[in-house]
């Protein structure tokens, strides 16, 4: 007579083999492959990438940015600090209705919770902003092409 209980442990067993050797190789094929979206460091070290990089932390300066996907607005993330600075120390006065910027009064009143959108996207919109300068700094030392001079370097690092 067959023992089904042999039959059963060995379809498990193999199956559990067979599950071991799919994950195994699957993840060696899938730590070769670069990330969507994303730049070696080798691709922009000439002048022209950090050119690139370097244009691209100059265009935080205007306050405007098309991240994260619905974009931050001047009202958050100005440079003139209208917000920050004017509204808070009663320097200016939103004016208009409540519905009209509604996280605009409470920084206005000095009773900001952390719920208030402005603070959160002003602060990612400057750390955004720093990241790209740090990676125009940090891109100069793997230039080894020739195509950026030290006297070049040193505006780009300024």
């Amino acid at each position: 007579m067959i023992d089904m209980r042999k039959i059963k442990i060995k379809y498990l067993v193999l199956a559990g083999i067979l599950v071991a050797l799919g994950i195994i190789y699957s993840c060696n094929k899938e730590m070769k492959i670069q990330p969507a979206g994303s730049l070696l460091p080798s691709v922009l070290a000439n002048k022209a990438g950090v050119d690139g990089l370097l244009i691209g932390a100059y265009s935080m300066l205007d306050g405007y940015t098309a991240l994260p996907a619905n974009g931050y607005t001047s009202w958050e993330t100005s440079m003139d600090n209208w917000v920050y600075g004017g509204v808070a120390s009663d320097d200016a006065f939103k004016g208009s209705n409540t519905t009209d910027q509604p996280n605009i009064p409470p920084l206005a009143n000095h009773s900001v919770t952390p719920a208030n959108e402005f603070l959160q996207e002003k602060w990612a919109f400057c750390y955004n902003a720093i990241q790209r300068a740090n990676d125009a700094i940090r891109e100069l030392p793997l230039v080894t092409d020739g195509s950026v001079t030290p006297a070049y370097a040193t505006e780009v690092i300024a």
